[in-house]
């Protein structure tokens, strides 16, 4: 077998997307996604810690993501582990991300504020966005 790289991320979005147009025409889409763990500690007091999954999509998926997603919105983010290697100021540095294959998500603020349950594309508030 040779492995299976596959991250399933459940959370709230960190802020609004940041989707931004690359000079070669291709769409970058990043945001954040909050995943809380609670336990009890040896004290007894209940402890919370929370991690700030970065994720990264690209082409349509990107696109709809910046139509859909909003700060506090509640998305499953299926897609892969990645680990980045380059260089700064003489320095090797690494960053990791899950760069999503498919993101479903729940209701939230619409970015245009509408009222009524779908958006002008047909999406409902709470939809599976396609690969």
């Amino acid at each position: 077998m040779r492995g299976l790289n596959l991250v399933v991320v459940i959370g709230n979005v960190g802020r609004d997307p940041e989707v931004k147009h690359t000079e070669s025409g291709k769409v970058v889409g990043k945001f954040s996604v909050a995943v809380s763990e609670t336990w009890r500690g040896k004290d007894g007091e209940q402890k919370e810690e929370t991690q700030w999954v970065p994720v990264a999509c690209f082409g349509h998926l990107a696109e709809t993501v910046e139509k859909f997603v909003t700060k506090g919105q509640l998305v499953v983010v299926v897609g892969k582990y990645k680990v980045r290697k380059y260089e700064y100021e003489g320095q090797t540095k690494y960053s990791t991300e899950v760069v999503a294959d498919r993101i479903q998500f729940g209701s939230g603020k619409k970015k245009d504020d509408e009222q009524n349950h779908e958006d002008r594309d047909g999406y409902p508030e709470s939809a599976e966005v396609p690969f």
